[in-house]
């Protein structure tokens, strides 16, 4: 329930914090732009002449809601300007889930994750296009 209504808050700020080349999960976006846009960049590629070296970079985010580590999700909304109560309720968010296997109708254990975010929880996407539009500012900064 709280994460749902941090989603509800944090959505309407989404299209001002994530720059116009990241497209999914925003509202008014769509993924599809980008790879007209990919396809378009190879295009030109193809056509360029002369010595000036140009390159594209494609990243694999496969199981990349599985690796994002909670420090690092933490810095991206400090970076981000978020209040530390704010950070606070999406971390505890994040932080305070845990599972346990089920075994012939019996359950067993419980794991707590140390780094990753869930997938069906309405944060997630946000929290991860967040953390990505980070990345992304630090691959054009280099």
């Amino acid at each position: 329930m709280i994460s749902k209504i941090l989603v509800n808050r944090l959505r309407p700020l989404l299209d001002k914090l994530v720059s116009s080349v990241q497209s999914a999960f925003i509202p008014g976006r769509s993924i599809h732009d980008n790879i007209l846009l990919m396809h378009e960049i190879m295009h030109k590629f193809k056509k360029i002449k002369g010595k000036t070296a140009w390159v594209a970079l494609k990243l694999d985010m496969e199981k990349s809601y599985d690796r994002l580590e909670c420090d690092y999700i933490q810095k991206c909304l400090e970076q981000y300007g978020f209040h530390s109560i704010w950070i606070k309720w999406i971390m505890k968010c994040i932080t305070s889930i845990s599972y346990s296997l089920l075994v012939n109708n019996e359950s067993f254990g419980l794991i707590k994750p140390t780094k990753g975010i869930r997938q069906g929880d309405p944060l997630s996407p946000h929290i991860f296009i967040l953390c990505m539009e980070e990345m992304s500012n630090s691959l054009i900064k280099e």
